[in-house]
């Protein structure tokens, strides 16, 4: 049954790649190269994930300290850490502002695209394994479109999105440590806040989904109006860049590739958890 997820969350997280892709006006990034970082993500996390079960048991702690406190840290330090390393190799690829959210959120849909398969495991082994016995997957099949509901906001794509403006502003202003940093924390903070709201079961909770939304919405903008400008760092504007236009017949094969991409990349890394 872990085929039917990985097709799920493999097609969703090809489209938000693709849409990525799409937004990214200004120089656009290599999809070879993009799908590269997709698929390293995507086993990285796997390995990421055994490594934190394993030195950190979340049961001994309250949910407002695992899920509020720790797991933020941790998984934003993942992804941050992963571009930060990027940032540092590909220097002459990730050279203007929208650049950060094409590469962050690539790595974020990657991770995502792993701890959503998890999820829709641990949701659905009972009815899965129910079905087994009776032959009737009825149950299953509601269970995954329950859990699918449940994890169709791409909570990482938004968070990290939201947050990276602070470093896109690097491109223009200098300051690379300190901005990264502060993209870093907020990154946290903006996390946080999702598990927690999410645990209220509330208003509260559908009115922080908008907001986060609204906040990603307006760093893509603003940065994308920043990668506009050429600029000779730090914050020496030397023209406007032009943009770039591709037929929609490349998305398309793109959006196949990534899906591709996706399905290999959980099935790696399911071969790589038989080690361990």
């Amino acid at each position: 049954m872990i085929i039917d997820a990985t097709i799920i969350n493999s097609l969703l997280s090809a489209a938000f790649v693709t849409l990525l892709m799409f937004l990214d006006l200004y120089e656009k990034e290599e999809i070879t190269k993009v799908a590269k970082v997709f698929l390293i993500s995507i086993i990285l996390t796997s390995i990421f994930v055994f490594l934190v079960h394993l030195l950190v048991d979340y049961k001994n702690y309250s949910y407002f300290v695992s899920a509020v406190f720790l797991a933020p840290v941790f998984e934003e330090s993942f992804k941050f850490g992963l571009l930060f390393y990027l940032m540092k190799k590909w220097k002459n690829e990730i050279n203007e502002s929208f650049d950060v959210i094409v590469y962050l959120g690539v790595i974020a849909l990657g991770f995502s695209l792993f701890e959503n398969i998890t999820y829709y495991l641990n949701y659905t082994h009972e009815s899965v394994f129910l079905g087994n016995l009776t032959n009737n997957f009825s149950n299953y099949r509601k269970d995954l479109y329950s859990i699918f509901l449940a994890r169709l906001i791409p909570v990482h794509l938004l968070i990290d999105t939201a947050a990276v403006i602070f470093l896109g502003y690097s491109f223009k202003k200098g300051n690379f440590r300190i901005r990264f940093a502060t993209s870093f924390f907020f990154a946290v903070l903006l996390h946080s806040l999702w598990n927690f709201t999410a645990a209220l079961n509330s208003i509260i909770f559908i009115v922080y989904a908008i907001l986060l939304i609204s906040m990603s919405i307006f760093s893509v903008v603003k940065l994308l109006k920043i990668s506009s400008f050429r600029f000779n760092p730090p914050g020496d504007m030397i023209g406007k860049s032009k943009k770039e236009h591709y037929d929609w017949a490349y998305y398309v094969l793109a959006y196949i590739f990534f899906a591709i991409v996706g399905v290999s990349g959980i099935l790696i890394s399911s071969f790589l958890e038989l080690f361990y």
